[in-house]
């Protein structure tokens, strides 16, 4: 399992966090369960719900889409080492 610590800081974690709480996101079976990935402490389980459905949350033009990018970026930097 991925350390959330590399992909992503406290600071984007906390950031997501916030993002998957607007209520105008709530309504996608992906956020939920997301946020359930993160209160149990899974942060890859949750990036990979939400990476499955990034258009739709990017029509929401939410901070999310920039995380998940982040967090792929930091994950591609882990294997190329």
């Amino acid at each position: 399992m991925e350390s959330s610590v590399t992909l992503l800081t406290s600071n984007d974690l906390e950031i997501l966090k916030q993002e998957l709480l607007r209520p105008e996101l709530r309504i996608y079976t992906v956020v939920v369960m997301a946020t359930r990935d993160l209160e149990s402490g899974d942060v890859s389980g949750a990036l990979a719900r939400l990476r499955v459905d990034a258009d739709k949350l990017r029509a929401h033009n939410t901070q999310i889409t920039r995380l998940l990018r982040t967090a792929s970026e930091n994950r591609e930097a882990e294997t190329s080492v």
